[in-house]
């Protein structure tokens, strides 16, 4: 809040405060990471060294579901569809559906074509599409409607206010 010479006090809406809420709108990381979590087994934490500074530490909790060249090819084409430009676009229901169905598909279709040059299970094949695409259609639906450019909108707002304070003189 800022007063102005003639006593006025304005406040507004910090630009810092604006992109934050932006940035966590846009931030696609988290989802990415829960689905290379779950294709390599592997999960990172911070854990300190002897003098207490802070490293990244991978432990390994299950077997990958995957060869390297597998992940690699799995979160690339992920990565295509769940990212900060995809998230602003518009779909009505029907073309969600048809966005939907081709994901899987695709999806689908290149693990099925590649599961031994990726080294990926046949038991493993239907839960790696399944847990990817459950992700998917929840990030997806985001792009119904325009409703996500419409609450950016709303973040985006600036607000202003203002008073104007009598100045109290020396005499009341």
């Amino acid at each position: 809040m800022k007063e102005t010479s003639e006593g006025k006090q304005v406040s507004q809406q910090s630009m810092l405060d604006t992109s934050s809420v932006l940035k966590v709108r846009l931030d696609v990381e988290a989802v990415l990471e829960r689905i290379r979590i779950f294709l390599t087994g592997n999960i990172q934490s911070v854990a300190y060294d002897k003098e207490g500074r802070p490293f990244i530490q991978t432990e390994k909790v299950t077997a990958p579901k995957a060869n390297k060249q597998g992940i690699h090819f799995i979160m690339s084409y992920v990565e295509n569809i769940i990212n900060p430009q995809v998230v602003q676009g518009n779909l009505d229901f029907g073309q969600y559906q048809s966005y939907i169905s081709e994901c899987h598909d695709g999806l689908l279709y290149n693990i099925m074509n590649n599961l031994h040059n990726w080294g990926i299970s046949e038991d493993d094949y239907e839960p790696i599409v399944d847990n990817i695409m459950n992700l998917v259609q929840l990030f997806i639906t985001r792009l119904l409607d325009n409703k996500e450019r419409d609450s950016y909108a709303q973040s985006l707002q600036v607000r202003e206010t203002s008073s104007v304070q009598a100045s109290k003189g020396l005499f009341k």
